[in-house]
């Protein structure tokens, strides 16, 4: 399965950098995840690249920090904050990360396009659609 994943700026480039291993959320999520289509969220809203999920683990806040929060680009602080009140964080592995030439606004190319908040799933035809915007921003550069 293929997810859209809204990202702060700061964190979609630390993944697009190599800097960040491990993406952090909230959800748990009801299918097996094979890849991660990353939507940098304002100011730049725009779909900036994507990366193959290695692995996931759920388990509480404390154990997913003290396993992985020295791979996730985010203070201590930022990542209790992010999940205070929440018993359940999950880790994800990010794996190959293809960080596309030209980052490209979604609903300007590829329509009636939904930004969820948290994350959502992919149909095919619209990994494809965005592959192929990215290709002919490729090209055009």
């Amino acid at each position: 399965m293929n997810l859209l994943l809204p990202i702060k700026p700061r964190f979609a480039e630390a993944i697009m950098e190599g800097r960040k291993e491990v993406e952090f959320r909230k959800a748990r999520f009801r299918h097996p995840v094979e890849r991660a289509v990353i939507y940098a969220t304002a100011p730049r809203q725009e779909i900036v690249g994507l990366f193959e999920v290695c692995w996931l683990e759920y388990d509480c806040p404390d154990t997913i920090w003290n396993r992985h929060g020295r791979q996730g680009a985010i203070s201590r602080r930022d990542f209790f904050r992010y999940y205070n009140g929440t018993e359940l964080a999950c880790a994800m592995g990010v794996g190959e990360v293809t960080a596309f030439l030209k980052a490209f606004c979604p609903r300007e190319h590829l329509g009636q396009f939904v930004i969820p908040q948290q994350f959502r799933y992919l149909r095919d035809l619209e990994v494809q659609a965005i592959l192929r915007v990215a290709e002919a921003h490729r090209q055009v550069s």
